[in-house]
């Protein structure tokens, strides 16, 4: 019986002296990676876990760009970062193994089979997560969505996603991220995800199969690869946001603008002669309404798709792509577009929209008399009686309490002595009942 126990100690030992080996080693790896990011980027974490099964967690991690001559507003934070492998061995033997593979020529996919990585709850101020959402200049495909998202929205002429984000009363913003690789040797596939979520905004993910890859070297003539795509997108509270806002400054009932934007979206394409056929435009307005919205693409080969733009004419697409859409999960039938793909960038970004003035009235302006023109007056906070709050609904206000708590946020309805605000949390919106009596000061944006 001694025999026995004794056996069961000094097993207990290598256990945990194998844990704790492994997981000095985990502490290392990770450290290692971040000294190499030091120069430029400050990390903290408050603790690491290794749970034996191939991953690897960082919890609370701070970080905080050391010099940048853009995101320089402040830190950001990470609730966890997880990075998995296909066994925890992976991570102590994975540099050899490259070294090994690299110099027999040995196929690197096998090395590392499974890659993991997890980001959740990214916390940072709106302003700097607009800044680098959109670092760089915007491209031509960027400009012509942020054209089309803000057709019939009073004066706006561009909706930019990042950009508009803080004019929806958002000061912080999270967000998760998923990156996930695996490869099958025996089936010869690869399958990737990239799935990002935006909580309370938006949520979209992209995933994807290559079939037919033994090594490296098949990527240089990828005509004999096969893939297979998927693209879903879901709203999570953003539109409702720019539907109220664009609302407001169309002067018309949140109820009505989304047939509002189509109607003035339609224009817009139309003017540029670019085709959609109704059931396209049915699943982009159903989009409006928080329905996922998934897209499949799965060509002959991979070839064809990267010369699809310039081999085929879009009114092909559809075909060449093997394309399915599906709203909700009911697939639609019609699939027809059609534009000039020569001249079609420069049509819908020269465009005027359904409410620009066209040539002939600038033309008429221009032998008329000229008017003195008026600077059009910034919008800001400005000071209002507590009873008239009232008549602010849909509108954002400051308002602070004669307790000294201050609130900022949407006005969403009113009562006789009191309003209803909605106020942004670090899990989502609140809305809460606000006495007249209560309220000392009040300031609305307009």
């Amino acid at each position: 019986m001694q025999i026995i126990i004794r056996l069961i100690l000094v097993l207990c030992l290598v256990v945990a002296g194998l844990y704790g080996f492994l997981y000095f080693k985990t502490k290392t790896f990770v450290d290692q990676a971040i000294s190499y990011a030091s120069p430029y980027i400050s990390i903290t974490y408050k603790g690491i876990s290794n749970p034996m099964d191939g991953s690897i967690a960082l919890k609370g991690v701070t970080m905080r760009p050391k010099f940048s001559s853009r995101m320089d507003s402040g830190e950001v934070y990470i609730r966890s970062i997880e990075f998995r492998l296909n066994s925890v061995l992976d991570f102590i033997f994975l540099k050899g193994k490259i070294q090994k593979a690299t110099k027999e020529n040995q196929n690197l996919f096998a090395i590392a089979p499974k890659i993991q990585m997890k980001l959740d709850h990214v916390r940072s101020e709106t302003k700097q997560f607009s800044e680098w959402w959109g670092e760089g200049e915007d491209g031509y495909l960027d400009r012509i969505i942020a054209r089309a998202r803000a057709q019939g929205c009073g004066d706006t002429k561009s909706i930019d996603f990042a950009k508009f984000i803080p004019k929806l009363g958002y000061e912080t913003i999270e967000y998760s991220v998923i990156l996930d690789y695996e490869y099958d040797k025996y089936a010869s596939v690869i399958d990737l995800e990239n799935e990002w979520t935006i909580h309370d905004l938006t949520s979209f993910s992209l995933k994807g199969s290559i079939s037919n890859v033994t090594s490296i070297a098949d990527f240089q003539d990828p005509s004999n690869l096969l893939t297979k795509v998927y693209f879903v997108h879901q709203d999570l509270g953003y539109n409702k946001g720019w539907i109220d806002f664009c609302a407001k400054e169309s002067g018309i009932k949140a109820d009505n603008y989304i047939n509002h934007h189509m109607k003035h979206l339609k224009s817009f394409l139309s003017k540029a002669n670019v085709i959609f056929s109704d059931e396209l435009y049915n699943a982009y307005k159903a989009s409006l309404n928080q329905a996922k919205v998934t897209f499949k693409f799965m060509p002959e080969s991979i070839n064809s798709a990267l010369q699809i733009v310039d081999r085929y004419k879009p009114s092909s697409w559809p075909a060449v792509l093997n394309m399915t859409v599906k709203v909700d999960g009911k697939e639609i039938n019609d699939l027809s577009m059609n534009w000039n793909r020569d001249t079609v960038v420069k049509d819908l970004l020269e465009v005027k929209s359904h409410d620009e003035k066209t040539k002939q009235q600038i033309l008429n302006e221009t032998n008329s008399p000229k008017k003195k023109k008026t600077k059009k007056k910034k919008r800001s906070y400005i000071e209002v009686s507590i009873h008239e709050l009232k008549n602010y609904v849909n509108s954002y206000v400051k308002i602070t309490l004669k307790s000294g708590k201050k609130f900022k946020g949407l006005i969403v309805g009113d009562e006789e002595n009191s309003i209803t605000l909605r106020v942004r949390t670090r899990g989502g919106n609140m809305e809460m009942q606000m006495n007249y009596e209560k309220i000392k000061k009040a300031s609305v944006y307009k």
